[in-house]
């Protein structure tokens, strides 16, 4: 996963090479693993550029700690994740803190996300 934000970001390996939905795919079975480091690498995926906010939904995030664990989390280390996520900003961490509620994550999004693996 970390090879394939590198490609994204075109650094080292010189190849722009990866497209959203493989960032996607490698997020979806690494939030399986249910460690803090997942989420870190779902949310520096979903950073790395436009289209990858475009094709990644916010509740993607969600996954690796469930709805309260993350949203105690990002509140806990929201300066930690500015200063070592690229891109990540304040305003982000409120995003994710105010906008999802239980309900619309799991009640309405769930049953959709990943409608295609």
């Amino acid at each position: 996963m970390k090879a394939a934000i590198l490609y994204r970001r075109d650094e080292e390996l010189g190849v722009f090479d990866c497209m959203c939905e493989d960032l996607l795919m490698l997020s979806y079975f690494a939030s399986k693993n249910k460690n803090i480091i997942d989420l870190h690498l779902i949310l520096e995926a979903k950073l790395v550029d436009f289209d990858t906010w475009c094709g990644f939904d916010g509740e993607m995030i969600f996954y690796p700690l469930g709805h309260q664990q993350t949203k105690e989390y990002i509140a806990s280390y929201k300066d930690f994740l500015v200063e070592n996520i690229p891109g990540f900003a304040p305003q982000t961490a409120d995003y994710f803190i105010e906008s999802f509620d239980e309900e619309y994550l799991y009640k309405k999004n769930h049953s959709r996300a990943f409608w295609y693996f």
